[in-house]
């Protein structure tokens, strides 16, 4: 009853043929009622040449000032955070860094991980054999 359509109990001859009839007689009085208001309607467009109905962009008048009073209260009430502390709580109760591990298999099978020719080469400020200056 909520949505306006009967329920089983409501009617003695309650079955899918029914219930489809309903929601044809509600589609059929929607249409109706778009068709009968559309020459009003601003919002709605349809197409000469292909028939195919648009809708155009809603610009609202702006903001309530109910809506003004309700952002300000709730950035009095909202603590500020950095993108760094959300991370670092996340991570925190989630641990997601614990789904990252090296890109290959073979990294934890190294002796020393930080002597990889990976390492070298993103560490690498000068050319090897030389000395800084």
């Amino acid at each position: 009853m909520e949505v306006g359509l009967a329920e089983q109990g409501d009617s003695a001859e309650f079955d899918a043929k029914f219930f489809r009839r309903q929601l044809g007689d509600k589609l059929r009085g929607a249409a109706a009622a778009a068709d009968a208001g559309y020459p009003e309607n601003d919002g709605l467009v349809i197409d000469p040449e292909t028939g195919i109905p648009s809708l155009k962009a809603f610009r609202a008048d702006g903001q309530r000032p109910s809506a003004k009073r309700l952002e300000q209260e709730i950035k009095t009430r909202m603590p500020e955070r950095s993108l760094m502390g959300i991370v670092a709580r996340t991570a925190y109760w989630v641990e997601w860094w614990r789904r990252f591990g090296p890109p290959s298999g073979n990294e934890p099978k190294l002796t020393d991980p930080s002597r990889s020719s990976r390492a070298r080469t993103w560490g690498r400020t000068r050319p090897p054999g030389t000395s800084p200056a």
